[in-house]
């Protein structure tokens, strides 16, 4: 069966990178499409911030969150370009 797709997540550490080097590798060698993910795990204190009088003050965390795990993905997405391999970058917010 063949690999369609490869999912490697990325959280702005050298072995993530690593991890997504080695996906790109194996979606070229599959013609594969790679999923860079970053996943953003909101903290109490965010909840704590939400219910406070100032909750804009989460929008600011959040959007903060979210530009730098954009920015984690997109370093991969542009490693996979130059190697031709498509790569979908992908930001969420998870809750546990």
């Amino acid at each position: 069966m063949p690999v369609r797709k490869i999912l490697v997540g990325v959280n702005g550490s050298h072995p993530s990178f690593n991890a997504s080097n080695c996906a790109i590798e194996l979606a070229k060698r599959n013609d594969s499409e790679l999923i860079a993910l970053h996943v953003i795990h909101p903290m109490y204190s965010q909840y704590e911030i939400a219910l406070s009088p100032r909750p804009v003050r989460l929008k600011e965390v959040a959007r903060k969150e979210m530009k730098e795990g954009q920015e984690y993905v997109d370093k991969v997405k542009q490693k996979g370009t130059e190697k031709k391999v498509s790569v979908k970058a992908e930001v969420i917010i998870g809750i546990t």
